[in-house]
């Protein structure tokens, strides 16, 4: 089942993602040609555009069209054609090159909207998967043909707060990264006293940002290494906060990061002492955790 619609006629709207390309492209142009024999105009399919969207949150849009020309002849049919490009774990990414919907083709929703009259129309489209991309088309028919639209893309609010990757300069994570687990640990030695975090979100249109010691967050950016952290001897909390293009949806991934201690000697000793040598001494009563 696709997703619910709502069509009607419209002369206003909010438009977002507005079409460069809106002429139609059927072999025929929409308006009406001279009569060969001087009798006047002959009528001839409509002339109709897609005129762009309004995204209603991360699962609704409305769709806007408009018929320019009814070419000269009563206008018979008017809607959308909606297909699915890909859904947002499949195409993180720039929307792909879209399949040009028709009406009847493989995964292609028929939206039709009511009224003949030539001007703006739009329907509202529910149900749709967030972050999806989808292509749609515009399209008008009166008794001399169907005319389409140019092929208008657009992609739904993502609520995806997840990474696809995150590293440490030095050091490796425990366990090994996985999107769904958020908290982790890595030991370095004592000798490193800075580290730089490296994260990559699922989503373009996600924000990042980077929390030390538990302290503020700061805005840091994808695919990318932060600046350098410095460590104290023992443990620093690392937060990663990955924010959906939504505004809503989040997740925080915990680096915890131990720079281990150096070895501590004590009860320094001396004896067996001669003109030529000595016998020296200690105990090591902690090892740095290394």
């Amino acid at each position: 089942m696709g997703p619910a619609v709502h069509g009607e006629p419209s002369t206003a709207g909010s438009l977002t993602d507005v079409a460069s390309d809106t002429t139609a492209i059927t072999a025929m142009d929409a308006t009406r040609d001279r009569d060969p024999d001087g009798g006047g105009l002959q009528p001839s399919p409509p002339s109709v555009r897609a005129t762009g969207t309004s995204k209603g949150g991360t699962t609704a849009v409305t769709l806007f069209g408009e018929v320019d020309k009814d070419g000269g002849a009563p206008i018979t049919a008017r809607g959308f054609v909606v297909r699915l490009e890909c859904l947002h774990d499949a195409c993180p990414g720039p929307v792909p090159e879209p399949t040009l919907p028709v009406i009847g083709g493989p995964g292609v929703q028929q939206v039709v909207v009511g009224g003949s009259a030539t001007g703006p129309f739009s329907a509202t489209l529910s149900g749709l998967s967030a972050g999806a991309a989808y292509s749609f088309r515009a399209y008008a028919e009166n008794s001399l043909g169907l005319s389409y639209s140019s092929t208008v893309t657009f992609r739904q609010i993502s609520t995806d707060a997840r990474l696809a990757a995150l590293h440490l300069s030095t050091g490796s994570l425990v366990p090994a990264f996985a999107s769904d687990t958020l908290a982790y640990t890595a030991g370095l030695p004592y000798g490193t006293s800075t580290v730089t975090v490296t994260p990559n979100a699922s989503r373009l249109s996600a924000t990042l940002a980077l929390r030390v010691a538990d302290g503020a967050f700061t805005t840091i950016s994808s695919n990318a290494a932060t600046g350098s952290i410095a460590l104290s001897p023992g443990a620093t909390a690392l937060d990663i906060r990955v924010t959906a293009e939504d505004g809503v949806t989040e997740r925080v991934y915990r680096v915890t990061v131990t720079r281990r201690a150096p070895p501590t000697v004590t009860t320094p000793t001396s004896g067996s002492i001669t003109t030529t040598g000595v016998t020296l001494g200690g105990t090591v009563t902690a090892d740095g955790a290394a």
